[in-house]
C-alpha cells in the first residue's frame, strides 16, 4: 500500500503564514473589542486597521486554492467580519442631501511650512473660489488670498493657523487645546451666527526621539485634546463647524467618540476612505507614493448639513486639502 504524498515545502509554508496571519488578526481583534487593551502597537493597529485586513482576501483565495477547508473556512469569517466592519464605514447614505439653506464652501489645508510651492497653493485655492479657507502650518503669509478674502486672521505663533473668509468675521479668539493655541471664530453667514474651529492636533507620537517610531506611538496627548475639543463643543450655542488636521485615522476608537458628537462630512457624503496623507514628498516618501490616512477632516453640528465633500490635489504639502460643500439651515 502506497503511503500518502507529503505536502511539498511550499504548501506547508503557504499553510504556516496564513495560520499566522489569521492568528494575529484573531488577537487583534480580542484585544481591540473584548480586552480593551491600551498598548502602543495595539492603538497603531487600531490606525492601520484597514490594511491589516487587507490581506484577508488574498488569504482566503490562496486557501482555497490549496483545498485547505478548514483554513479556508476560517478565512471566510474573517472576510466577513471584515466586511460587515469596513464596508458600511465607506459608503455614504443613499439619498443625496438637498440644499435648503446658505451654501457654504469650505477648505481645510495643513499646508506645511517648508512648502515649496506657495505659488502653485495660492492659485489652485483661489481657483476653488471657496467661502472660506483654514489653514494649518502656514510657514509664510498669502498675500494673493488676503487680496481676495475680506476677511482674514492669522495666529502670531510658528507654523500656526490661518482663515481667510467672504464672511464677516465677528469675533477670533484663541483655545487651547493642551499647550496648543487653536483658533475659534464667529461668523456671520447672511445674518447667522456660526461658530468655526480651525484646528492642528497633535502627531499621535510621544517626546521620546531616541526610541523607535513604533515604540512612539502614543495616542493619549492627541486623544486628551479630543476629549478638551469635546467639552468645548458641548459649550456651543450656535450651529459649529469644526476643521483641520486631527492626525487621526477613522479607525481609531476615538473616531467614534467624536462622531457620536458630531457629523464626519466626508463620511455623510462620500466613498471610500478619503485618504489625505501622505500627500507628497515632505515625509520622505516621494510624490508618487500613494495617500494612505484620512487625517484631515470637516466636522459639524446639527443645523448644518454636508452636501459633497473631496479630496483636493498635491500641492507641495505632506497632506492633500479637503474641500467640502455645506448647507447652512440655522
Amino acid at each position: 500500500m502506497a503511503e500518502p504524498q507529503k505536502p511539498s515545502l511550499l504548501r506547508r509554508w503557504l499553510t504556516s503564514l496564513l495560520f499566522l496571519y489569521a492568528l494575529v488578526l484573531v488577537i487583534y481583534l480580542l484585544l481591540r473589542w473584548i480586552v480593551q487593551a491600551n498598548w502602543s502597537l495595539l492603538l497603531l493597529g487600531h490606525t492601520i486597521a484597514f490594511y491589516l485586513f487587507l490581506p484577508v482576501i488574498a488569504g482566503l483565495v490562496i486557501a482555497m486554492l490549496l483545498r485547505a477547508r478548514r483554513l479556508a473556512g476560517f478565512y471566510w469569517l474573517l472576510t466577513i467580519i471584515g466586511l460587515v466592519w469596513f464596508v458600511p464605514r465607506m459608503m455614504p447614505p443613499l439619498s443625496e442631501p438637498q440644499q435648503n439653506g446658505t451654501s457654504l464652501k469650505i477648505i481645510s489645508f495643513n499646508m506645511f511650512p517648508e512648502n515649496q510651492r506657495l505659488d502653485d497653493v495660492t492659485t489652485w485655492l483661489l481657483a476653488q473660489d471657496a467661502d472660506v479657507i483654514g489653514l494649518q502650518e502656514i510657514g509664510v503669509d498669502l498675500p494673493l488670498l488676503a487680496d481676495e478674502y475680506p476677511y482674514f486672521v492669522s495666529q502670531d505663533v510658528v507654523n500656526g493657523q490661518a482663515l481667510f473668509s467672504r464672511y464677516p468675521i465677528q469675533m477670533t479668539e484663541t483655545v487651547q487645546l493642551g499647550d496648543i493655541p487653536q483658533q475659534r471664530h464667529l461668523l456671520n453667514i447672511n445674518g447667522l451666527p456660526v461658530v468655526l474651529y480651525n484646528l492642528h492636533l497633535y502627531m499621535p507620537l510621544n517626546e521620546d526621539e531616541s526610541q523607535t517610531l513604533f515604540l512612539r506611538y502614543d495616542e493619549s496627548r492627541r486623544n486628551r485634546q479630543i476629549n478638551e475639543l469635546l467639552t468645548f463643543i458641548a459649550g456651543e450655542n450656535q450651529p459649529t463647524i469644526v476643521m483641520g488636521d486631527f492626525n487621526m485615522s477613522e479607525f481609531s476608537p476615538i473616531y467614534g467618540r467624536l462622531n457620536a458628537r458630531l457629523h464626519d462630512a466626508y463620511r455623510v457624503t462620500s466613498w471610500g476612505l478619503g485618504q489625505t496623507w501622505p500627500g507628497g514628498a515632505s515625509e520622505e516618501l516621494g510624490d508618487n507614493f500613494p495617500p494612505l490616512f484620512r487625517l484631515d477632516y470637516v466636522w459639524y453640528t446639527d443645523g448644518i448639513q454636508a452636501l459633497e465633500a473631496q479630496v483636493g490635489s498635491r500641492l507641495g504639502s505632506d497632506h492633500l486639502p479637503l474641500i467640502v460643500n455645506l448647507d447652512i439651515r440655522g
